[in-house]
């Protein structure tokens, strides 16, 4: 970290393959998705947001979810909740074998069949289940899985129905208490200088001066939390208020926005968008004034 930003600017010449924030439902008509993922995790992720409700139920496996500025550990019989638009990252102990199924839907489709009683997203953001809580969610999400893919007579209803009881049984239990996030005074600082700076030429080698750590400590301190270092978190903050300004602002130039989230050689922001998206901002634009979110 002893570079300027403008130094941090140029990305890795190899990452592992970017996460794809476009939610791809097997039926537009019912856009919910319910997967299931069974191994070991790749030790580097990267930082994901999409524009749907997410839930993570952990059947097995150690490790932790970055959710906005905060690391939520987990443990078998766990359940994560990602709110729409909100940054995260998956942080798999190392090693570790995790078995966890996922549920995705959009916030605005189910509000369709709750009227009058319209879906809240306020969910805490870690809920710890009894193994009969455990159960049920894994039944649900199974059952969901299986009304969508078969189709079958009044499989719509059905799976609204399932839904609804999905939702139903998370709002019971988080009548208990929360579970609390696992925090770092000096980590949440950290990310609330990226918040304010990302878009600055600022120089981050007098970081670890100013936080009265030495350079090592920080970077690993950061890495623990948010399961990622210093630097590549910046990057890709960047870059994904930089599709937040193509998705939202369709005027813009694209030179302006490298130049709003902080990249003053449009060819580094150009080449950096590629590897954490898998496509040019070019691309990009294109597929979202289609009103495809990625």
């Amino acid at each position: 970290m002893g570079n300027s930003l403008k130094n941090a600017q140029k990305p890795p010449e190899r990452l592992n393959n970017p996460v794809c924030q476009q939610i791809v439902y097997p039926n537009k008509e019912v856009p919910v998705s319910v997967d299931w993922f069974r191994g070991k995790c790749p030790a580097n992720s990267k930082l994901a947001y999409h524009h749907d409700m997410e839930f993570q139920f952990i059947k097995r496996g150690t490790g932790a979810y970055f959710i906005g500025d905060k690391n939520y550990p987990f443990r078998k019989n766990s359940l994560l909740i990602v709110r729409p638009r909100e940054i995260h990252n998956f942080i798999p102990q190392a090693g570790c074998f995790v078995e966890k199924g996922s549920l995705i839907f959009p916030v605005a489709y189910v509000n369709k069949f709750q009227k009058p009683h319209k879906f809240s997203a306020d969910f805490p953001r870690h809920l710890s289940l009894s193994e009969a809580e455990a159960m049920n969610v894994e039944m649900l999400m199974n059952q969901i899985h299986a009304e969508a893919s078969r189709r079958e007579p009044y499989w719509r209803e059905m799976l609204h129905f399932k839904l609804r009881e999905f939702l139903c049984l998370l709002k019971r239990i988080c009548l208990r208490p929360e579970l609390p996030p696992l925090e770092n005074p000096i980590v949440a600082r950290l990310i609330a200088y990226v918040e304010q700076n990302y878009s600055r030429p600022v120089k981050i080698s007098g970081l670890a001066d100013e936080f009265g750590f030495s350079h090592g400590h920080l970077t690993r301190l950061f890495a623990h939390y948010t399961g990622m270092g210093l630097k590549r978190y910046l990057l890709q903050r960047r870059i994904i208020e930089g599709k937040t300004l193509m998705e939202n602002q369709p005027g813009l130039k694209l030179a302006a926005i490298a130049e709003l989230v902080g990249f003053n050689d449009f060819a580094v922001f150009n080449r950096a968008f590629r590897i954490f998206t898998g496509m040019t901002p070019a691309a990009f634009r294109e597929i979202s004034s289609r009103g495809i979110k990625r």
